[in-house]
């Protein structure tokens, strides 16, 4: 999937140690990766100058757990939907944007700027509490204890009332109709190769691309345009900036 992933500089002290040698639920869901992978152990906080690469391979690890918090100054990325490095974190997690595919991610207390995505259900995520200005779902396996912080929901039914909940047919409908951002939207394909321009859903490579290239801003703009001429908020809510 394509995307721009900014250069990466960890900063953190940590030990590799091979997930045989952990005492037996260390950290959850282990067996997911292997009794003979390698985990980064990093006992106390993990900096990243950057994007946190969970798509890396051939690098002598499976995965990464943080006992005290993850502090991404750029996005924290897993474009690939089949596979991906293990993430866990005990403390708290910043990051600009959380893009999730095929890895195994487990937060406990998560803080992301714009997007939260996950795309398609080779992985999951578990977070314990959620802020977010939007979550994102493209059938991807979803599990958030406390959803009260997520602002907008698209493909999803976890925002509770009071907040936006929105269909992404409803949404890639408003664009085609308004001639918005024509390359986010995924026609459906009929046998004789032309498409259905009734049938509309948002191209979730395109999307995540939009945002790994630094333009979430314009799109989050595009997402409240639909909400506010569509009069799908309380005239008090506080949409995001």
């Amino acid at each position: 999937m394509a995307g721009s992933k900014k250069k990466s500089v960890r900063v953190g002290e940590f030990r590799k140690v091979k997930v045989k040698e952990l005492e037996e639920k260390a950290y959850p869901n282990l067996e997911h990766i292997g009794r003979n992978s390698n985990l980064l152990i990093y006992a106390e906080s993990l900096v990243v100058e950057g994007d946190l690469d969970l798509d890396a391979e051939d690098v002598g690890y499976a995965g990464i757990a943080v006992e005290g918090d993850l502090t991404v100054k750029g996005n924290i990325v897993n474009s690939n939907s089949d596979s991906g490095l293990y993430l866990y974190v005990k403390g708290k997690t910043t990051a600009n944007n959380l893009i999730a595919g095929g890895a195994p991610i487990l937060l406990n207390t998560a803080y992301i700027k714009y997007f939260t995505v996950g795309h398609y259900n080779g992985g999951y995520i578990f977070i314990e509490k959620l802020t977010t200005e939007v979550m994102l779902n493209f059938d991807h396996h979803t599990a958030i204890e406390d959803k009260s912080d997520i602002n907008i929901s698209i493909n999803t039914d976890m925002v509770p009332k009071g907040k936006i909940a929105i269909h992404e047919h409803d949404l890639a409908g408003f664009w085609a109709e308004h001639q918005i951002l024509p390359d986010m939207i995924r026609y459906y394909e009929e046998e004789d190769g032309n498409h259905d321009d009734s049938y509309h859903c948002l191209n979730d490579e395109k999307i995540i691309s939009h945002i790994l290239s630094g333009q979430e801003r314009q799109l989050l703009e595009y997402i409240k345009k639909y909400i506010k001429e569509g009069k799908l908020r309380k005239d008090d809510l506080d949409l995001p900036e």
